[in-house]
């Protein structure tokens, strides 16, 4: 069992859409992208939503995950991938993963982000698609626990060994679109032994796309004002454009570098991931 858990904003829907539209081609390679537990939303993809529920402290039950282990031990070809970017998190039961990996030979596959750009596109996100209305810096306290990475990590390592956890840095400026796909499929192919040709798979469209900084905050205050029909209705032609700018402060840069320096030194001294450094303030 393969898992791809994300990290948030490194690519997850691009992964998860070429995945469920190339499961033929994955099948002649003995690997599935299985619909057990598997949700699809539009604007993000297939994702196994109702998997990573399961595994979750507050949604952990032991006969239900036996009963999915069990339906998924039943299909047919060798290696089975999952994938959803909320799994890697501080709240995942630790007896869900021993029984994960009692039942499979369980490898998890990570992309790892600056933590000043996580923060800065996941505020985006939330600004867009759940409506948020905080601060930057109140948003980045409510969702650090998502780079304890020096944490979280230690969690999988007891359960299924640091050599099969395969970590690599997701930076766009070196690796995007297909190329990025590539490069999944690619360490895919060294997980599993297959021989897999990228050529071979069907291409996948852009999800998920980020709004530009001025239309986050032009969101954050129809959000705050109950007018987001209102924002839904207004042209989107500069909605989504590239910005290499920072919708966080200065003061909520610092902030995020400061709190991260534990988790990046795990990064850095445990599996040779080192951040580049290349944010801009």
């Amino acid at each position: 069992m393969i898992i791809h858990s994300g990290m948030h904003k490194t690519g997850s829907s691009s992964i998860q859409d070429s995945l469920f539209l190339n499961n033929k081609v994955l099948g002649q390679h003995n690997m599935i992208y299985p619909e057990i537990g598997l949700s699809f939303d539009e604007e993000v993809g297939h994702r196994h939503l109702h998997l990573s529920n399961l595994l979750k402290k507050h949604h952990y039950s032991k006969q239900k995950l036996i009963e999915v282990i069990e339906e998924l031990k039943a299909l047919s070809q060798n290696d089975i991938i999952i994938s959803h970017e909320d799994l890697f998190r501080l709240d995942i039961a630790p007896e869900a993963l021993k029984l994960l990996a009692e039942s499979f030979d369980v490898h998890l596959l990570l992309f790892v982000k600056d933590p000043v750009l996580y923060f800065n596109d996941k505020y985006k996100e939330w600004i867009r698609r759940q409506s948020c209305t905080l601060e930057p810096a109140e948003f980045i306290l409510q969702h650090f626990e998502y780079l304890q990475i020096d944490r979280i990590l230690p969690m999988w390592e007891e359960a299924i060994g640091r050599a099969n956890i395969h970590v690599s840095e997701f930076n766009r400026n070196k690796l995007s679109g297909s190329a990025f796909l590539a490069n999944f499929y690619y360490k895919l192919n060294e997980i599993t032994g297959a021989q897999l040709e990228v050529l071979t798979l069907k291409p996948v469209k852009r999800k998920n796309k980020s709004l530009t900084n001025t239309r986050t905050l032009f969101y954050l205050i129809a959000n705050r004002e109950g007018k987001r029909p209102e924002a839904e209705r207004i042209s989107t032609r500069t909605l989504f454009e590239n910005n290499k700018g920072l919708v966080l402060s200065r003061e909520c840069v610092h902030q995020v570098k400061a709190r991260s320096w534990h988790a990046l030194n795990y990064l850095k001294t445990k599996y040779l991931i080192e951040n580049d450094k290349t944010v801009d303030i």
